[in-house]
């Protein structure tokens, strides 16, 4: 009988070969799995491996790059408006401003005729109402933002400085005498307000004609002791000669 035949055999060589392209591959797709676990963005690998190779992982980290993805639509962009942009409707402007102004005048007359009342309470009372009425007036502009807040501001400007005449009324209502006959000497244009009632005494302002004063007392000496209502030194007191003082209107000297 003849021999038993032997299955051939690779030779040695190619399966040593084999092996190690094996060896290689595999190390070389385990490190591609492992760059693009750490650089999931990294644009080194092209975009359909690492697209291949998270859907074998199934991470779903890679995004598509942009130059592949497909263009978005053009849209034009919106027009923003200045922040200084100028109303839009001058002439809406001036309507929503002129019940302001009328409201305006009417509360300066009315402050006006307090101011020279003397503290007539009825007369304050119509100057506040006045400027309240102009606080009231509602800003009709509708199609534009920036017109309507503008003209708020002005509304609320003119009634804010209405209030603040008013309040210095009050103050120059108490007036009982002004300054009067000081500006013509040549060597001292001006009253001195003193802290006592004596020639020497320390100078606390100077006065000049017109200066409104509240008389509260005379002390028969030829002083005054007087409080200051108008003019740089408003709010100051003191004692002044009295000969330099004249009524105001037909105020009563307080004696």
């Amino acid at each position: 009988m003849p021999p038993d035949s032997q299955p051939s055999r690779l030779p040695s060589g190619l399966l040593y070969l084999g092996v190690i392209v094996g060896g290689v591959i595999a190390v070389a797709i385990v490190g591609l799995f492992a760059y693009s676990a750490v650089t999931p963005d990294s644009e080194l690998l092209p975009y359909r491996w690492r697209a291949w190779l998270e859907s074998v992982t199934g991470d779903g980290k890679v995004v598509r790059p942009q130059a592949d993805r497909d263009p978005a639509p053009w849209v034009a962009p919106k027009p923003v408006p200045a922040d200084d942009a100028p109303p839009a409707d001058g002439a809406e402007a001036t309507a929503a401003l002129a019940p302001i102004e009328a409201a305006g005048l009417a509360a300066d007359k009315a402050i006006a005729a307090y101011r020279e009342s003397r503290d007539d309470p009825k007369l304050a009372l119509a100057a506040q109402q006045a400027i309240d009425a102009i606080r009231r007036i509602s800003v009709n502009v509708r199609d534009d933002e920036a017109t309507r807040v503008a003209v708020t501001e002005v509304r609320d400007e003119k009634a804010a400085a209405r209030q603040h005449a008013l309040e210095d009324a009050r103050r120059v209502s108490r007036a009982t005498h002004e300054v009067f006959g000081v500006k013509h000497d040549v060597e001292s244009p001006f009253l001195v307000l003193r802290a006592a009632a004596h020639p020497q005494a320390r100078d606390v302002a100077h006065l000049n004609d017109g200066d409104r004063l509240h008389e509260f007392l005379r002390t028969g000496s030829g002083w005054s002791r007087v409080e200051v209502l108008t003019g740089p030194a408003t709010g100051q007191n003191g004692y002044v000669h009295d000969k330099f003082l004249r009524a105001v209107g037909h105020a009563p000297l307080t004696k």
